[in-house]
């Protein structure tokens, strides 16, 4: 049989039923401002939705940091090269002139030093060392030539490996849907990857700890009923992210579904989404997947069972 709950919450998770927190929520107090609370990003006369930024925050705080970091230290050793490059070029082509003007202009025709020869040899016609000389100079024959070779190898490895990866990821990632609570209907959903997630607003079940906020929701994979997880980081971050920054959020969303939309604000409103090539799209069969997950879970009595499940655990809030 299909457990309502998939793992009973773990060391200081808060595991709690969200109608348990209506009544407070309700008597918290709301000042209206030019837009509503975040993570608030949608609110209409059936709708009101939770924006998830976890992506935006993902790509924000881990790989853009990341794939600029790697561009600017590519940069740097490239232009160490070419400085280097430059620099040996202006060497060689000063002491040759030097020798020559002492010397003559046939000193290196005339000279048995092999060291000279090479040198002379390195610089071409119109004064200028080529790019592949000082290739073949830099990783084949200077003190250090070994040690050039063997970092450089493995440093354009990872460049070559890390910068197209973290740019694809950058560019490839989705908007995540947002999680929606709808008045009318009284019910809590939201979408992932063409499947439809849902459960009814007021058996929803909250997993809470300091790395964010999971909502327990139903869908189906493959033809078979799955636990999903709607996960929020109200402080943006996956590191630490106090319950308290959510209560305006979760009082306004209490205060839409008791009371309507001008109680939480006074006109239809979407905020900005952040930038995103890709989104999550809503399912063409929408409307047939919602209906098919929120009849499994009143015909399976998904949210009494949840509830005796909740008790035997010792979560379940009077």
């Amino acid at each position: 049989m299909f457990a309502p709950f998939k793992y009973p919450p773990q060391g200081s998770t808060k595991f709690y039923q969200f109608k348990t927190h209506f009544i407070h929520l309700l008597g918290v107090p709301l000042i209206k401002r030019d837009r509503p609370r975040k993570p608030i990003g949608i609110v209409n006369q059936r709708v009101i939705g939770l924006a998830n930024m976890i992506q935006s925050s993902f790509r924000t705080i881990f790989i853009l940091p990341w794939l600029v970091g790697l561009c600017l230290t590519l940069y740097w050793q490239v232009d160490d090269f070419y400085v280097s490059w430059k620099g040996t070029e202006k060497f060689y082509v000063e002491y040759i002139s030097d020798l020559q003007k002492a010397y003559g202009d046939d000193f290196f025709i005339k000279t048995k030093n092999k060291v000279k020869k090479r040198m002379f040899s390195l610089i071409d016609k119109n004064g200028k060392m080529p790019f592949k000389t000082y290739w073949n100079y830099h990783y084949y024959e200077t003190a250090a030539a070994e040690r050039f070779r063997r970092g450089d190898i493995v440093l354009a490895i990872f460049y070559l490996i890390s910068i197209p990866d973290l740019s694809y990821l950058a560019l490839r990632m989705k908007r995540i849907a947002p999680l929606y609570f709808d008045r009318e209907r009284c019910i809590v959903y939201s979408w992932r990857g063409g499947r439809v997630l849902a459960q009814y607003y007021d058996y929803v079940w909250l997993y809470q700890n300091n790395r964010g906020i999971d909502f327990a929701l139903y869908g189906f994979k493959e033809g078979q009923p799955q636990h999903f997880f709607y996960t929020l980081q109200p402080g943006g971050t996956p590191w630490y992210n106090n319950a308290a920054v959510m209560e305006p959020a979760f009082a306004s969303i209490v205060k839409f579904m008791e009371e309507g939309r001008d109680a939480v604000f006074d006109k239809d409103w979407e905020g900005r989404r952040g930038f995103f090539l890709r989104e999550d799209k809503k399912p063409d069969d929408f409307a047939e997947q919602l209906e098919k997950v929120l009849t499994f879970i009143s015909d399976e009595k998904l949210n009494e069972r949840g509830e005796e499940q909740a008790k035997e655990w010792g979560f379940l809030e009077e």
